[in-house]
């Protein structure tokens, strides 16, 4: 039975990852700071709880400094650095412990993969990036930045790091074609690189969610943020050719202080900002639109569009969203350019007639959209090492 040690400071989806691994029969160890069936009496502080069913014996934690992430995101470099000097000694302890493969994502890893590489040569070393290759991260949000006036930068030693775990990695575990070409952009080997679309568990419950709703809904879901793009589709909601009586503008996610002037002063009575909404409590609310747009600068594959789309809602996205992978795919998707508002108000509009002239969308299979595909296809690249 093949050892991982899986390593991950926050809550990203390393949790789904280790449940996959461990039902194709791994021996798991999981190097977090919180999960919620672990740290149990910590849970009436925290509003997270993990739905992901894991033996609390093969998780190890950390809570006192997911306190501190909490309190002082700030000084992230850091908490993730500490997290990684203790995930390297807990290993160290152990001389790498018979580990056959460390996952460790990026920002957070280089000192465990250094002495991994020094004290168990054999431990194949493999990196999760969910986004783009830091330094087109960099070059796109500066450029971004600087169109609201404001000088942004990622500071130079967080690029050192993941550059340094870049050329430490065996493999750089991708979540699309779009991160992929970051990586092939910035020279790093096609043979290094593995892409993995990530999974959801939402399915849906209804055979079609034109059938529910009486008004075209247009849906926004996750961060309202500079890097999201939303200024663009603000842009694009406030051009379309409806009476604002005939559809709503939904946006449900929290609100970062850098955009809560736009937002207010393009917001109408018809838009309603939800702020943020338990995950179990989502697919009810997503059932009801009639189409989500996700107009993102930089992300590797938002994790709400697989969501959206299990639940049968078509997506307009950009190209640096993900969403090309899940096009091929032949799921309902409309992929634009970054900035382009025009091309997302001509494709709500074509959406806005698809629900006025059909009644209720066709449900297909989501297979592919499913976590358990994720870990198979997972497993598919451990084989292959």
């Amino acid at each position: 039975m093949n050892k991982i040690v899986i390593s991950c400071s926050g809550k990203f989806y390393n949790l789904h990852l280790a449940e996959e691994l461990i039902r194709h029969g791994y021996d798991v160890e999981i190097y977090t700071t919180y999960y919620s069936r672990k740290n149990r009496f910590w849970r009436l502080f925290v509003k997270r709880e993990d739905v992901e069913i894991i033996d609390t014996n093969v998780v190890r934690t950390l809570f006192p400094l997911a306190v501190t992430m909490k309190l002082f995101p700030q000084m992230r470099y850091y908490w993730n650095a500490i997290f990684d000097f203790w995930v390297c000694c807990c290993l160290f302890a152990k001389r790498g412990g018979g580990v056959d493969f460390f996952i460790g994502w990026s920002g957070m890893s280089s000192i465990s993969m250094k002495m991994l590489k020094r004290y168990s040569p054999n431990t194949k070393l493999i990196l999760e990036r969910g986004s783009s290759h830091i330094e087109y991260q960099n070059q796109i949000l500066k450029e971004e930045y600087k169109r609201f006036g404001i000088e942004y930068s990622i500071p130079k030693r967080e690029i050192r790091k993941e550059k340094i775990e870049y050329s430490l990695a065996d493999r750089i575990s991708c979540p699309s074609l779009f991160v992929t070409r970051s990586f092939l952009s910035q020279g790093i080997s096609e043979k290094k690189l593995q892409r993995n679309n990530y999974g959801t568990y939402f399915k849906s419950s209804s055979p079609s969610h034109a059938q529910k709703v009486s008004k075209f809904i247009v849906l926004y879901l996750g961060t309202v943020s500079i890097q999201k793009g939303c200024l663009y589709l603000f842009q694009a909601i406030k051009d379309l050719p409806l009476e604002i009586d005939d559809f709503e503008f939904w946006i449900i996610g929290g609100v970062k202080d850098e955009m809560k002037d736009v937002l207010d002063s393009f917001k109408r009575p018809n838009w309603r900002v939800f702020g943020f909404i338990q995950q179990q409590k989502l697919p009810e609310l997503i059932q009801q639109t009639s189409v989500a747009v996700f107009p993102s600068l930089q992300e590797g594959l938002a994790m709400v569009i697989p969501q959206v789309l299990s639940l049968n809602i078509p997506v307009i996205a950009t190209t640096n969203t993900g969403a090309e992978d899940l096009l091929e795919l032949g799921y309902d998707v409309e992929i634009c350019e970054i900035r382009d508002s025009k091309a997302m108000r001509e494709g709500i509009m074509r959406q806005h007639k698809n629900y006025q002239n059909v009644q209720g969308r066709p449900k297909r299979s989501h297979n592919e959209l499913s976590w358990a595909e994720y870990g198979k296809r997972y497993n598919n690249f451990l084989k292959e090492f």
